[in-house]
């Protein structure tokens, strides 16, 4: 793999340096799939600002004969930069490896026969119509955008207590969306993007568990006393299912587990989990107001304006419960 690394005011002290190697060397054992002659890796390390600390950018692209990919990241500290921007490039480089393995569409396929099923069941039109005006790839990715959002936004809710596990089934919120969007597709309102309107639907999907998992609980909680102090386990525990969001999609594999002297030291893979756990933790404990226009914007890249629609709330609105999400997440982060 060809590997051009450009600094922009900015120099590296020998600790950072050697990282960088080492997340390079770790790419390019991903990157084996493709032949070394036609995969470029581009990195860009820029400072900004004050000399002490200046904010570190890093950017990276990696060009593959079937898609280039990019990522970038900015902190302080010019590792936490380093490893952000690696840790995305190589989440996307696995994705993209699945794809070119059929995964995504034996996912798909998958999908399809379940829903087949489902419309079935329930008399709804299928996907025909909307296929025809958006075209069946735009469909599919608009699905397998809508599917990551909704496994996502049921975790947080399942974490926070507002949906009982039992009936916390990311696949039928999935399914049900899905035929509504079918059943209702003539008659959805003018302006909405396919993305917000499908999360639109979604929300009114979790919020209808949401409402059941109360009732559920409330009719549990006058059938069974009350104990004065929670169980121990309860305190012990609580919090640690927040991660199951927020794991790198990546598949391990026998070269992950060789011994390798570029690999990272412990403590600093211990030191990134541990920012991984910290910021999943501290995503759950953003004000639902701001978190969910966080997560679409910032996460998801949807537009502000679709977002606006999708939440019910004005563009500035959307635009300044972002921002103060992103305060919330420096400050959270940094104590």
């Amino acid at each position: 793999m060809r590997v051009e690394t450009i600094y922009d005011n900015l120099e590296l002290d020998g600790r950072d340096r050697q990282i960088l190697e080492r997340e390079i060397a770790r790419l390019e054992r991903r990157a084996r799939t493709f032949p070394p002659e036609l995969a470029h890796l581009r990195v860009r390390l820029a400072g900004h600002g004050e000399p002490h600390p200046k904010l570190v950018e890093t950017r990276v692209s990696l060009a593959t004969p079937a898609r280039v990919l990019e990522a970038r990241a900015e902190s302080r500290d010019a590792r936490a930069a380093i490893h952000e921007a690696f840790d995305e490039l190589t989440r996307q480089l696995e994705r993209l490896k699945a794809d070119l393995r059929g995964e995504r569409d034996w996912r798909r396929r998958e999908r399809r026969e379940r829903l087949r099923r489902r419309l079935k069941e329930t008399g709804a039109p299928d996907l025909t119509a909307i296929e025809r005006e958006v075209g069946r790839e735009a469909l599919e990715d608009a699905l397998d955008r809508l599917s990551d959002r909704v496994r996502r936004e049921m975790t947080i809710r399942i974490t926070e207590g507002d949906v009982d596990p039992a009936l916390a089934d990311a696949n039928d919120v999935i399914d049900q969306v899905i035929a509504r969007a079918a059943e209702s597709w003539s008659r959805r309102p003018e302006g909405a993007g396919l993305d917000a309107w499908l999360w639109s639907l979604a929300r009114d999907e979790i919020r209808r568990l949401v409402a059941q998992s109360a009732l559920r609980e409330t009719t549990e909680d006058l059938e069974r006393p009350v104990p004065v102090t929670p169980p121990e386990e309860w305190v012990s525990t609580l919090g640690a299912e927040t991660l199951d969001f927020w794991q790198p999609d990546e598949t391990l594999s026998l070269e992950d587990l060789v011994d390798d002297p570029t690999m990272p030291l412990p403590e600093e893979v211990s030191a990134r989990e541990e920012l991984g756990r910290r910021a999943a933790r501290a995503i759950c404990d953003l004000p639902a107001a701001w978190r969910e226009p966080f997560l679409l914007v910032a996460v998801d890249g949807m537009p502000v304006e679709d977002v606006a629609w999708a939440v019910d709330r004005s563009p500035d609105e959307v635009r300044e419960a972002v921002e103060q999400a992103r305060r919330f997440l420096r400050e959270r982060l940094r104590s």
